[in-house]
């Protein structure tokens, strides 16, 4: 759990730009896979799935994001991803 909370930080002060609110937070190992919400340039409702790695204390490393514009998708993605964490 501590890596949850270590990320939970780091998160706030490096936000995603698009999709900036967390809904959904997996952590397992040194990998965190996170599904995060927003509004596009034309305020709708859009989603983010983005994977991560701690590389350090209280340093995380994009792997990569993928953004949906419905949260059905969205969660699929992310449950996905989940499976081959």
């Amino acid at each position: 759990m501590a890596i949850t909370s270590e990320f939970r930080k780091w998160q706030k002060e490096h936000p995603n730009f698009m999709t900036p609110r967390i809904e959904r937070l997996v952590v397992r190992g040194n990998k965190v896979i996170e599904l995060s919400s927003g509004e596009d340039f034309e305020h709708k409702r859009m989603y983010g799935v983005t994977k991560l790695e701690r590389i350090k204390a209280n340093k995380f490393k994009t792997l990569g994001g993928k953004p949906f514009r419905n949260k059905k998708d969205a969660l699929k993605y992310f449950n996905k991803l989940k499976k081959v964490m």
